[in-house]
């Protein structure tokens, strides 16, 4: 709301200048409600006094039409559409602050094809300098993809229409068949940068069903592309980052879609990062919302999504699809997701985790409608880490699946499922194969969790182990503790440069990390690290006063999926004398 009262504002200013130039230009032009001319098209049969330097118009085609614009007088032809010629072969100018595609010819009826009036009024704004285009109130037709598309390098453009309510572009492709690959209404490849779209409902072809929105593709340029009250409706997919670099910012605020018939949301490239959705609402999406395969930072704050519902759906929420074993790693990519209500419809999944990631679940409620298969696994893990907290409401089955195949050989990184204070529905249960890959096998654990209705006479959170079984056998993973601690000298802290060594199990998950130790007399300030035995991944930093009695604790998940990783460093930093503190270091871990 507030947007759209900014942009009634800068739509005020505009009039407000088209005004002062008009008086400027001559003095007896009057208000921007009375025009010399009834539309563009008058002009050009006209004859105009030589001193006017400005002239209005009251429509394009016709008074009325919403094509109104200030022209001014210009010596010789412009090189963009915004022009036009009276019949005396003076040339004249668009001159108002601010355009909209109505001024170029777009009729908003719902069956006038407008992509040519679009894309004048593009052309106009890239040599006028303007920084948006106004869409008003309507309903615009389009059978040709590319409407969107700007023509060349553009930093910093909107696209601004009245309200996902108010303003519809309707994309109809007359030459499916012909434009299967490429029938986007916009288009980047290594052009645009920081482009806005505002406040406009976009409609597919509910016939052909092969609509798309967006292609952004990159091999060296960042892009920022964002949406704002903006909804998609009958498309095959709304946007597509590929390329070999970075697209360095999606962002959807108060968005909709529904009857999505592909991937929603693929994210392809190598290097995709900061896709933010913010109180948005994603229903009946027929295949998988999220799809990743390359890697990148994934935040949904609030909102919906709502997955099938027409009786084959098979898609998942987020799909990890780095197949190829190359492109996502634990290590750097974090799907998050916070407040958000899922409803999983059909034979769909909430995470189909075939490739490696960290995927967090805050807050969130994931209802499981029942379909042919009630038991499905909704959580399916092959690698990474799923980690659930903070009254998130997990239901239907979790299974982690171990794959020892050749893409994965070097990855090492068994499925882990964590869940902490988390409510969990009636079918909620974990399961795991029998296969072990190279970094083990599949491990999960719950913490301060309990079931969605407490029995009587509980209140507090109890630990469960629903379900949990591999045939008749269960396979609840407890927390171990080992502690690295120096065992040549009194005291326990390993000395400066000293490094003390710890192996945990190949394919252990290290949960938590303390340092102990007692008050002393000693030097201040002191450095300690926990890290890997090559240096290349530190954990835990921690600088202290040694005189003070002090526990420091520090979290986060790391995957022991290496020798090199699964061995741990403690090291002291410099001191000013050889003395051996008290305390010790204690790692918490699954295995």
């Amino acid at each position: 709301m507030a947007l759209q009262q900014n942009i009634q504002v800068e739509a005020d200013i505009g009039k407000a200048f088209d005004n002062a130039l008009m008086s400027l230009a001559g003095g007896y032009y009057g208000s921007r409600d009375r025009c010399d001319y009834d539309s563009r098209t008058a002009v050009t049969s006209s004859v105009v006094d030589t001193l006017r330097t400005s002239l209005r118009t009251a429509g394009y085609a016709n008074a009325g039409d919403g094509g109104e614009a200030v022209y001014r007088r210009v010596s010789s032809e412009p090189v963009h559409p915004g022009k036009v010629q009276s019949a005396d072969g003076a040339w004249w100018e668009i001159g108002s602050n601010e355009l909209n595609v109505l001024q170029f010819g777009a009729i908003a009826d719902g069956a006038s094809d407008c992509y040519d009036a679009f894309q004048d009024a593009l052309a106009a704004c890239r040599s006028c300098n303007k920084k948006r285009l106004l869409i008003p109130a309507g309903t615009y037709r389009c059978t040709r993809p590319g409407l969107f598309n700007t023509g060349g390098s553009t930093n910093g453009f909107s696209f601004v229409g009245a309200g996902m309510g108010a303003t519809v572009i309707r994309f109809i492709n007359g030459n499916a068949a012909t434009q299967a690959e490429n029938n986007y209404l916009y288009t980047n490849v290594n052009t645009d940068l920081r482009i806005n779209f505002v406040g406009i409902r976009f409609e597919g072809d509910s016939v052909a069903k092969n609509s798309r929105f967006g292609r952004i593709a990159s091999s060296g340029t960042a892009q920022s592309i964002r949406f704002w009250d903006v909804m998609w409706y009958e498309f095959e997919g709304i946007t597509a980052c590929e390329g070999g670099a970075t697209s360095s910012e999606m962002l959807y605020v108060g968005c909709k879609a529904s009857n999505i018939y592909g991937v929603a949301f693929r994210i392809d490239n190598i290097q995709s990062v900061n896709h933010n959705h913010h109180g948005c609402d994603y229903e009946v999406c027929l295949d998988d919302v999220f799809y990743i395969s390359k890697g990148g930072m994934l935040n949904v704050f609030g909102g919906s999504i709502i997955i099938g519902g027409n009786g084959v759906t098979t898609g998942a929420v987020i799909h990890l699809a780095d197949t190829s074993g190359v492109g996502i790693g634990f290590n750097n990519w974090t799907y998050n997701f916070y407040g958000v209500r899922t409803e999983l419809k059909d034979h769909s999944q909430f995470l189909n985790g075939e490739g490696q990631g960290h995927v967090n679940l805050i807050g969130c409620n994931t209802e499981v409608i029942t379909g042919s298969e009630p038991n499905r696994a909704v959580y399916l893990l092959y690698h990474g880490l799923m980690m659930a907290a903070n009254m998130t409401r997990l239901n239907g089955r979790a299974h982690l699946q171990a794959d020892n195949s050749t893409a994965f050989a070097n990855r090492n990184r068994p499925a882990t499922l964590i869940a902490t204070d988390c409510l969990l529905g009636s079918r909620f249960s974990v399961t795991r194969d029998n296969v072990s890959n190279a970094g083990g096998r599949g491990k999960a654990i719950l913490e301060r969790c309990k079931p969605f209705s407490l029995p009587s006479g509980i209140s507090e959170p109890q630990d469960q182990c629903l379900g949990w079984n591999e045939g008749s056998n269960a396979f609840a993973v407890p927390k171990r503790i080992a502690t690295i601690k120096n065992h040549v000298r009194a005291g326990g802290l390993p000395l400066p440069g000293q490094v003390l060594q710890l192996k945990l199990p190949i394919g252990a998950v290290v949960t938590g990390v303390r340092l102990y130790h007692p008050s002393e007399n000693g030097p201040d300030d002191q450095v300690y690290v926990l890290g890997n035995s090559d240096g290349s991944v530190v954990h835990s930093t921690w600088l202290f006063d040694i005189s003070t009695a002090q526990t420091l604790q520090t979290t986060g998940y790391w995957q022991c999926d290496s020798d090199t990783n699964r061995t741990l460093h403690f090291t002291g930093g410099a001191r000013n004398s050889n003395e051996s503190y008290t305390g010790y270091c204690e790692v918490e871990y699954i295995a």
